[in-house]
């Protein structure tokens, strides 16, 4: 079996339509942060988190009704 990471992210609000996106899948879990983090920043437009609000697997920036979450998902194939 071959272990990877996926990084998903659903973004809420008026103008979407809530369904997951991959932003891309990743041989490690670093990896899969470090991209994470960099769209997460690229979507702060109010730079309201720093690295040490990021959890190991997930993310929220706004609320379910106005924002986007992201999340590492391991997965085995």
């Amino acid at each position: 079996m071959t272990k990877f990471y996926a990084v998903i992210y659903t973004e809420h609000g008026d103008t979407c339509d809530g369904f997951a996106r991959v932003l891309g899948t990743y041989k490690t879990k670093d990896k899969a942060k470090e991209e994470l983090e960099r769209d997460l920043f690229t979507y702060d437009y109010q730079g309201k988190y720093d690295r040490d609000d990021i959890s190991d697997s997930q993310v929220i920036l706004g609320d379910e009704r106005d924002g986007c979450q992201w999340q590492i998902l391991e997965l085995e194939i």
